[in-house]
């Protein structure tokens, strides 16, 4: 049972610092234009986003 919380608390530790990591800043430059700062590595996968 101690592990159960343990573990738990553990992922709950990863899930916050997850959210901090990609929650990013967004910039209103013009009415249509925003900027944002891209974090992390750029492949395939994410430039289809």
């Amino acid at each position: 049972m101690l592990m159960d919380v343990t573990t738990k608390a553990d992922e709950e530790k990863k899930k916050e610092q997850l959210i901090r990591d990609l929650s990013v800043p967004i910039l209103t430059i013009w009415e249509k234009t925003i900027v944002l700062p891209l974090v992390g590595d750029l492949d395939l996968d994410r430039e289809r986003m």
